[in-house]
């Protein structure tokens, strides 16, 4: 086996960087900082307490509530689009059966109430 002096290089580095991301989420865990912490650690406890101040919390509600309303905008622009595209198709649907009634000399079917 032939190994070049860049791949053992880049095997090694790889490693370094691996460490270093397993020591950084290893402190982010033992500070209860993580996203999946979130649901079990206690608000305002520290370090949370001194670490996230109103200001952050605010601009954090602004930011969800800004992501809502986008993704409410955008759930009623597809139900808008499907409405649309069902009416079309009814209405082809009733000129298509117009043009059948009248082919074959039948009486049109009213519109249900």
């Amino acid at each position: 086996m032939n190994v070049s002096y860049s791949s053992v290089k880049s095997s090694v580095a790889a490693a370094a960087a691996w460490n270093v991301f397993g020591e950084a989420l290893q402190m982010l865990k033992d500070k209860k900082l993580l996203f999946a912490s979130l649901g079990v650690s206690q608000f305002g406890v520290f370090p949370a307490q001194s670490t996230i101040d109103g200001h952050f919390l605010m601009q954090l509600k602004d930011l969800s509530r800004q992501q809502m309303k986008a993704a409410v905008y955008k759930a009623a622009a597809d139900l808008e689009e499907v409405a649309r595209r069902s009416e079309l198709s009814c209405a082809a649907l009733i000129d298509m059966l117009t043009d059948c009634f009248s082919f074959y000399d039948l009486e049109e079917v009213s519109e249900p109430k």
